[in-house]
């Protein structure tokens, strides 16, 4: 079965991308899509890419021209992608000043295109605006914000994605990876179950029944994690998060790779044998109890004791810190950091007592 893959072409300094529909000859081409690889088992490698800041109602002709672009380049490839799509209007979030003169779009020129591609495309929810709450001590737009007005917000950005033809999202993504317990209760009273954000829990959230997947790593490493992977058998994920600025297409000092160095790692990726792309829903039903909150836990603690031991010797134990493990590979190494810890305590108050004699 053929898909459908557009060809982009941008038009002098107008930035509107013109959008040429041609038959491609790029099925999906992943072991997990092609049946070689059961997503999830002991020893597959798992990878999910997340890409953020999707505008619903378009965002600047420069914004747009570049998403489209990124995510024409995963469907011609064949590889799974999720995307946290913003259901407000970019005029309303800390962005909608990020081109100043340059008019807020009517119509997106993405959406039609993810809404031809859902079977590689996940949408998942990116807040309701993506604009700052003023109370809150840290950069968020859900946190300090009561149970009540959270989930407002939520109803109302996924009453947008519906209206635009968007139904059965499962995964909310808070902008800035920020949350608190009452976004969870939110979430959990708006229907939602899926939860992707950053490494670390802000405050006591817990939630049972509700799945958290971590983003940890970046587009430049993915093969080093890839590497590390191989080396140990377990069932590993690798969730890479990524924006439009982390493309040297967008012009920002903090890109770091260009469209043709993404094409390209996306095709070293795919050669590799025992590789999974899945989206984020697709690896929560692969591995379930991975993605819990008390798995999160293990995980949270084992990165605080990463921080915390610097010397080579002791790194030799830890993991690699951005791939995400199941819950009893870091238990496991928590204990043995933690009896290492009693042990060089002991040590040392055995060496100050001796020299206190």
């Amino acid at each position: 079965m053929y898909g459908v893959s557009p060809k982009l072409h941008a038009s002098g300094d107008s930035g509107q991308v013109v959008i040429l529909l041609t038959k491609s000859l790029n099925k999906p081409r992943n072991a997990f899509a092609e049946g070689k690889v059961a997503p999830g088992r002991s020893g597959a490698i798992n990878v999910v890419f997340r890409y953020d800041d999707v505008f619903l109602k378009g965002g600047s002709a420069e914004r747009d021209s570049l998403d489209l672009k990124v995510i024409n380049l995963f469907v011609r490839e064949g590889v799974s992608l999720s995307v946290a799509v913003i259901p407000g209007d970019m005029r309303e979030s800390e962005m909608g000043k990020e081109v100043p003169g340059n008019p807020v779009e009517s119509k997106s020129l993405v959406m039609p295109f993810i809404l031809a591609h859902r079977d590689l495309i996940e949408v998942c929810q990116h807040g309701y605006c993506h604009c700052m709450t003023a109370s809150s001590a840290v950069e968020s737009e859900f946190t300090a914000r009561t149970a009540a007005d959270q989930r407002s917000d939520i109803e109302k950005g996924r009453a947008l994605l519906s209206a635009a033809g968007i139904r059965g999202i499962s995964v909310f993504i808070p902008p800035h990876n920020t949350f608190d317990q009452d976004t969870l209760t939110a979430l959990t009273a708006a229907g939602f179950r899926a939860m992707s954000a950053g490494e670390s829990l802000h405050g006591a959230c817990t939630q049972d029944g509700f799945a958290f997947v971590p983003a940890l790593s970046g587009l430049w490493g993915i093969e080093d994690d890839v590497r590390q992977c191989k080396n140990i058998q377990e069932r590993a994920f690798i969730i890479v998060l990524f924006h439009n600025y982390n493309l040297k297409e967008r012009g920002e000092p903090r890109a770091n790779m260009s469209l043709q160095e993404l094409e390209m790692l996306l095709q070293r990726l795919k050669r590799e044998p025992n590789i999974s792309f899945l989206t984020i829903s697709q690896a929560i039903a692969a591995a379930p109890e991975q993605f819990s909150m008390s798995s999160f836990r293990a995980y949270s603690l084992y990165r605080r004791l990463w921080r915390l031991h610097h010397l080579p010797l002791l790194k030799r134990l830890l993991l690699y810190r951005f791939v995400y493990w199941p819950a009893r590979t870091y238990w496991k190494r928590n204990a043995a950091l933690l009896l290492l810890d009693a042990v060089a305590l002991a040590v040392a108050g055995a060496i100050v007592a001796c020299a206190l004699r």
